[in-house]
């Protein structure tokens, strides 16, 4: 016996709603660039919600309202890799400073006098 499923399928999304998610994920990504400049440790779970949201909601688009969508997403992107550059200059300008934190202790405690039992 063949049964057909009565659950309806998800509502498509409407544009609107993408580009509020989009919106959403753009202000993330500019926060996280505000705090990292600041030094501040950032969280990236949140962002990587919105952005998931926005580019899982674009696919339900029908393809006028993806291709109208597609330079704020392709801005979005961008704002991306640029978020990852900086991340990366941080953690280079870290590791190099923690290797340099290393390199000193190694020096102090080569001339380190020994210690008397």
């Amino acid at each position: 016996m063949t049964t057909t499923s009565t659950d309806a399928a998800a509502p498509a999304p409407t544009p609107q709603a993408v580009e509020k998610a989009l919106d959403d994920a753009a202000s993330a990504i500019g926060a996280a660039q505000i705090l990292l400049r600041q030094g501040t440790t950032i969280n990236l779970s949140g962002l990587e919600e919105h952005v998931e949201k926005a580019c899982g909601a674009i696919a339900g688009l029908v393809p006028g309202d993806r291709d109208r969508l597609k330079p704020r997403l392709v801005s979005l992107i961008d704002s991306l890799n640029h978020l990852a550059d900086e991340l990366g200059a941080q953690h280079a300008e870290i590791s190099g400073t923690l290797q340099g934190i290393g390199n000193r202790r190694r020096a102090l405690s080569a001339y380190k006098p020994p210690q008397k039992r």
